[in-house]
């Protein structure tokens, strides 16, 4: 239903035109058109969706350690391989977790978690870097 109520409200956003001819091959289109049978499903996950998305299923803080360990290697392929902002997203999210308030239970939780955020911090500095975005270097520096 969605499909149809999009695509009606395009042909009636069509202006038209000096030109009869497109009138009424515009006309035959309207006409003629038909939803299509199958439409494809996007199956996102959710902690690539967008920036700065966090998944909030992380209630333990070793959870949040290992999720984040494990954003910051994958960060470190995606730079290897030259995709500077996909790395720097990564980056980006596995710090924001860090920053959800969470009772960190003993110094050793958080010295990791410190550890972490400080390579996270010169990551995104060094991601900037490549990006020439200075402030934000001198931001994660």
């Amino acid at each position: 239903a969605k499909v149809c109520e999009r695509q009606m409200e395009a042909f009636a956003e069509h202006q038209p035109s000096m030109v009869e001819e497109h009138n009424s091959a515009f006309a035959h289109e309207v006409a003629t058109w038909r939803p299509p049978r199958t439409l494809t499903r996007w199956h996102v996950r959710l902690e690539s969706a967008t920036e700065g998305v966090i998944p909030v299923h992380l209630t333990w803080p070793q959870e949040r350690l290992d999720w984040s360990a494990r954003q910051k290697q994958f960060a470190a392929v995606l730079l290897q391989k030259g995709h500077v902002a996909r790395a720097r997203r990564r980056y980006k999210k596995a710090l924001l977790d860090l920053e959800i308030p969470t009772e960190w239970s003993t110094e050793a939780l958080v010295i990791a978690r410190n550890q972490l955020r400080l390579a996270l911090h010169l990551n995104l500095a060094l991601c900037a870097l490549k990006e020439e975005d200075y402030e934000q270097v001198l931001w994660h520096a």
